[in-house]
């Protein structure tokens, strides 16, 4: 989700660099210089009556200003060809803004057909004049070539040092870029970072932008993800989306307020919902994601799917393969006609994940029959395609995948291996499992534990939750609670659930770590909102009771109900107890029928309370018809559940008949 640097050199020329209009080396009568003020207070029917006839008497400054006033339609109606026209006379007598505006006329094909030699010839002038920005364009078009001029990283450079040595703050910045990219330069981020410095000084917005993601990933200057949310937040302030969005990215991906995780997922939805009011498809992909999830928001699959469509409505390949995986995966929702649709659109945009996608539809068979030389191609596809660590990845879990058909372990290895070798980590917690299952290897927990790690150091959190599974459950050495806590609390801040669920247990045994029911609620939260059913459980029955937060009756329903849902059957059971018993702290209604329903579902899951409970309602009634049959049925199920009362009741049912 992250969003990547501005690499894009500033290619397109602002009107602004036009501002200037003094004569070199002349004196301004006096009319010039009011017609002139007038022209820079926005005034530009007075300055237009001074200067026009200044300029039909063959001033060069008064040209170039007409010419200004027509090319921008500053009180005049917009008119290009005597824009041209008016540079042109100035030009002809070696004015040198004229020669700068015309040249850019010619270098981006405004009001003339492009023409970049002239462009190039006229910037030279200008440049052999000492202006500046006539440099920095000369850079421009040697940096990625333009017309029939190659690009030339070593003219380039030279033309941007040119303006850097006037102070052009733009010639800073595009010189970052070079050494960032490595276009045609050795790449050098220390050389780039001292560059943008200069710039983002000045303000610069894309030099900000850039150089808050220097400290964020720690490239030419140390990791300091405080400094990267400053220098965001200076940009944003200057009206940068791009760094609206990635403030957000900052909180999302857990370079800030890493030990809240609940937290950083309110915070990043503020910042996306904010940069998708600016406009940003990145953002509205992004809020989506969350809605989709329900990180840091309940679960909205309708308002994420709304989202996605606008966005890929808006371009974003992105937003347009998450519409097909809501049409894939949500029950919901879900039309594998339509999913294909758009995975299609997005795979033929050259979206890799997308292509993947299509892989999983032709090895499921969903909507479609089960094709594996289809689902192969299209996974080798993406990775050809790409020559990413992710796509080589998906070809071994391709062929490692025991549900798909293909389990070709050999194949797996070697893809795997491919990927690990360029550093990725799922595919380094992938070859750990099989190490761990022994699958087309050996089982070998300490190589396991060698890939777990090396992963980890990435701060993946899935492989610290697996380092935590590894000491805590003592299956290659003697149980480590100390050792576990520490990994599972690494995964815990980037929002693993599981193991943030397994660290609460801890907290609240004081396994490892000393008790703390506080801490052990948090945890139990966030794997609540990991859909851990558990969790979901625990934070119930915490807010019920109070323990370890405050008590919340309507939050404690709400997670009752989750877990509910989700089929924990002793969720089930207590909420039937809720409606059946609590009406005087819960905010619901005494509902018999509720409860009976509940603890029907819980009952189904021989689940032995519930199961007594259910058999004690058709007895007697309550919610529904007696039915002393049914509650013979469900006292015997009590009964071999373990429920001893179950038998004296149903003893005393058979004395009754």
């Amino acid at each position: 989700m992250g969003i990547t640097r501005l690499e894009k050199p500033f290619l397109q020329l602002l009107a602004t660099v036009f501002l200037l209009s003094a004569s070199i080396g002349l004196a301004k009568p006096a009319s010039l210089e009011k017609g002139l003020a007038l022209y820079k207070q926005g005034q530009y029917q007075q300055a237009w009556d001074i200067l026009y006839p200044l300029a039909q008497q063959g001033n060069a400054a008064a040209q170039n200003k007409i010419g200004r006033i027509y090319d921008h339609g500053y009180g005049k109606p917009k008119d290009l060809a005597e824009a041209v026209k008016w540079y042109q006379k100035a030009v002809d007598q070696g004015y040198v803004l004229a020669q700068h505006n015309l040249g850019y006329m010619y270098h981006y094909g405004v009001g003339v057909k492009v023409d970049i030699l002239k462009a190039r010839s006229l910037y030279l002038k200008a440049a052999a004049q000492g202006l500046a920005k006539s440099k920095y364009n000369l850079g421009v078009i040697y940096h990625n070539g333009a017309g029939s001029i190659p690009a030339n990283a070593k003219e380039a450079e030279k033309w941007y040092r040119a303006g850097i040595a006037q102070g052009h703050i733009n010639s800073h910045y595009n010189l970052g870029v070079m050494y960032d990219r490595g276009d045609g330069v050795p790449v050098d981020h220390k050389k780039a970072v001292a560059l943008w410095q200069v710039a983002a000084e000045k303000d610069h917005t894309d030099a900000l932008y850039n150089l808050a993601l220097a400290y964020r990933d720690g490239e030419g200057v140390k990791y300091d993800p405080q400094m990267a949310y400053q220098l965001l937040m200076r940009a944003n302030r200057l009206g940068l989306v791009e760094a609206t969005t990635s403030i957000g990215n900052l909180y999302f991906d857990g370079h800030l307020k890493k030990r809240d995780w609940l937290k950083r997922m309110a915070m990043a939805r503020h910042w996306y919902s904010k940069g998708a009011a600016l406009g940003d498809v990145k953002a509205v992909n992004s809020l989506g994601i969350l809605y989709e999830r329900g990180w840091g928001t309940p679960r909205n699959v309708d308002k994420a799917l709304r989202l996605f469509e606008h966005a890929h409505k808006l371009g974003n390949s992105e937003a347009t393969r998450n519409v097909g995986v809501v049409y894939m995966t949500d029950e919901a929702h879900k039309d594998y006609h339509k999913a294909m649709h758009y995975l299609r659109l997005a795979a033929e945009a050259g979206n890799y994940e997308a292509m993947a996608n299509i892989s999983q539809i032709y090895t499921k068979g969903l909507g479609v029959g089960v094709d594996l030389k289809k689902a192969e191609h299209w996974r080798l596809r993406a990775a050809r395609e790409s020559k990413n660590a992710r796509e080589i990845y998906g070809v071994g879990a391709f062929y490692g995948n025991d549900e798909n058909g293909v389990n070709d372990y050999r194949k797996a290895l070697v893809w795997y291996h491919k990927a690990v070798k360029l550093g990725y980590g799922p595919a380094q917690i992938n070859l750990g499992i099989m190490y761990a299952n022994g699958k087309g290897v050996k089982q070998d927990y300490e190589k396991a534990r060698y890939y777990w790690q090396m992963a980890a150091r990435q701060n993946i959190p899935l492989a610290n939750r697996l380092l935590g599974d590894y000491w805590h459950d003592g299956k290659a050495a003697k149980p480590d609670y100390r050792k576990a806590a520490v990994y599972y609390e690494k995964a815990a801040q980037y929002g693993e659930a599981w193991a943030a669920y397994e660290l609460a247990r801890m907290y609240d045994e004081g396994r490892g770590v000393p008790r703390d029911r506080e801490a052990a609620y948090h945890l139990y939260q966030i794997g609540a909102y990991g859909d851990v059913w558990d969790a979901q459980l625990k934070v119930a029955q915490r807010m019920m009771l109070g323990d370890g937060c405050q008590r919340n009756y309507r939050e404690s329903l709400y997670w009752y109900e989750k877990a509910a849902a989700n089929g924990h059957p002793q969720a089930q059971y207590e909420l039937g107890q809720i409606y059946e018993l609590k009406k005087q702290v819960f905010p619901v209604k005494t509902n018999f029928q509720e409860a009976f329903l509940w603890y029907s579902e819980a009952a189904e899951k021989n689940h032995g309370p519930a199961t007594m409970r259910l058999a004690e309602f058709y007895e007697k009634g309550i919610g529904i018809k007696a039915d002393k049959q049914a509650a013979r049925k469900w006292y015997k199920r009590a009964y071999k559940l373990g429920v001893k009362k179950a038998g004296a009741s149903l003893r005393r049912l058979e004395k009754e008949n």
